[in-house]
């Protein structure tokens, strides 16, 4: 392996292969490196025994795309390493801490975003520990918390904190339900049949007897960023398989942060129904059987794309919420309206962002100019390429999945050369937490040509300490019209971000940048509209 004869044997009961090394941690990297290599993927899972922050953060940094879990089994954790885990660790997001915490262990600050957290042996927490949890699920094995406490908490859940929570299974000594429930009993209704919880983590609980209690004092949720929202994945059935399966893989790995994620083939002669799931699996399934298949296509190059019917259905679907939502859209086929306004009007009113790959050589239609309207009119982006660059482009496009938060929206209109600086920002990533920041900057409204010389930017801190250039070593590169990459932010850092252009002629271009997060920022004001 890599030029090292490496001792191996068939595991007798699992077929596994064990390989033997002098120095396991470099066997561990190794074997990581080859086989990630040799099969192009990344790695999502870490579980670490030893050496707990050195190991997650050799694999955060080997990667662009952050760990999707990380587990610790160590029999004692340190202090350091339990902090990093639960304040430091990049993640998108699932944490497990199988270890014992060491004596005396307390975490005063406020966690972060951990959309599933399971920690087996929690004597350690408290109920202010509980009181900022922020997470979908939260599995607390042996804990002290008292019925007292838990009483608290859901006095504290009913006045509307913990939003996003949907399941909280917590092991305290002893239950006294009167105590759990006190000031609670009116509201409260004893139901015998049993109900199960299906996790969009991968488990199911089965819940028994218990007490229901609803929270009907408050009022239904505004219509907030990333606040069970959905994600319509929609591809045209032309489109290469290379970008519809890079879309596919980014739809699977961040199912779990999002109530709801729906799919589509469109521009087929039967036209196709959206279908909307609830758990991975019934979307992996959906998508393995609705792949790209150019003959059920029109099997011409004049009819137009069916796309914007497609959109008017799922804006009128009744089943599921619009409010927020996040809509990804492969085209290889062209529409032929040249005003949907009506479209556009509905998304900007729900704030449905939408984000769009167009092929540059369609296989139909007319007028792409709609596509890019919608997604500029929606604080999304659109970009134009084929082949390689399309589906590279829309890897990085997808990937704002796992940055659900859009801080910057700017558009710019310029011609010939000259700067764009774009005044200082801040980051809305917490104090005290070293975090991945997501942008894409576009440099034309239509497909990439002549007209366009150049494009060079800098993201710098204003202190001077951390500066991102394009083009350079660490930089990827443009991918027909767009360019994407993220850069590490250590608390609300500023920044500012400065960009040079050249085209060849004096017509009007379109520059469009944007940046995401993964923690919370306000819906940003749209572009004018008439």
């Amino acid at each position: 392996m890599n030029g090292q004869d490496v001792p191996v044997r068939v595991h007798c009961s699992d077929g596994n292969l064990i390989s033997y090394w002098h120095n396991t941690t470099d066997g561990l990297i190794e074997t990581t490196n080859y086989v990630t290599n040799l099969f192009n993927i990344d790695v999502s899972e870490v579980r670490v025994f030893k050496d707990a922050i050195n190991m997650i953060e050799r694999m955060s940094r080997r990667q662009k795309k952050p760990l999707e879990s990380v587990t610790a089994l160590r029999i004692i954790a340190s202090e350091e390493e339990l902090i990093y885990i639960l304040r430091d660790c990049k993640t998108s997001s699932q944490i497990e801490i199988r270890s014992y915490a060491p004596p005396n262990f307390r975490f005063s600050e406020k966690f972060r975003k951990i959309d599933f957290l399971y920690i087996l042996y929690g004597q350690w927490l408290t109920l202010d520990n509980l009181f900022t949890m922020d997470g979908i699920d939260i599995v607390l094995g042996y804990s002290n918390l008292s019925d007292s406490d838990l009483n608290v908490f859901l006095k504290h859940w009913l006045a509307g904190g913990c939003p996003r929570l949907k399941y909280l299974d917590a092991g305290i000594h002893s239950v006294n339900i009167l105590q759990v429930l006190a000031g609670l009993l009116d509201n409260a209704v004893f139901v015998q049949k049993s109900r199960n919880y299906t996790s969009p983590f991968g488990y199911t609980s089965i819940l028994s007897d218990g007490y229901d209690i609803q929270r009907s004092d408050v009022p239904p949720a505004a219509c907030l960023p990333y606040q069970n929202n959905t994600v319509l994945y929609a591809y045209s059935t032309n489109i290469d398989y290379g970008t519809y399966d890079g879309g596919v893989e980014q739809m699977i790995n961040f199912a779990y942060m999002y109530a709801t994620m729906a799919n589509v083939r469109f521009d087929t002669k039967q036209e196709e129904e959206i279908e909307y799931h609830s758990d991975k699996k019934s979307l992996q399934d959906s998508l393995d059987s609705h792949k790209p298949d150019p003959s059920l296509g029109y099997g011409d190059k004049t009819t137009g794309s069916n796309l914007y019917n497609i959109l008017k259905k799922f804006l009128n679907n009744g089943n599921v919420s619009i409010c927020g939502a996040q809509v990804y859209i492969a085209v290889k086929r062209y529409p032929d309206e040249s005003d949907v306004s009506d479209i556009i009007s509905q998304l900007r009113a729900n704030h449905v962002m939408v984000f769009i790959a167009v092929d540059s050589i369609p296989s139909g239609g007319s007028n792409s100019a709609t596509l890019y309207e919608m997604s500029y009119e929606t604080n999304g982006y659109c970009y134009f390429a084929t082949g390689y660059d399309l589906s590279e482009a829309f890897d990085w496009m997808t990937a704002i999945l796992d940055r659900p938060y859009q801080f910057i929206a700017q558009n710019f209109v310029v011609s010939g050369s000259g700067r764009i600086e774009i005044p200082t920002f801040k980051t809305p990533i917490p104090m005290g937490i070293n975090d991945a920041v997501r942008f894409a900057i576009t440099v034309q409204n239509h497909t990439l040509d002549n007209s366009f010389v150049s494009m060079n930017y800098t993201i710098e801190s204003t202190d001077g300490s951390d500066v991102y250039k394009f083009p350079s070593n660490n930089a990827h590169p443009l991918y027909g019209t767009a360019q994407s990459g993220y850069f590490y932010s250590n608390g609300p850092f500023s920044f500012k971000w400065t960009i040079d252009y050249q085209y060849n002629n004096d017509a009007p271009q379109i520059i469009e940048c944007r940046m995401y997060s993964y923690y919370y920022h306000d819906f940003l004001p749209l572009p004018d509209f008439k």
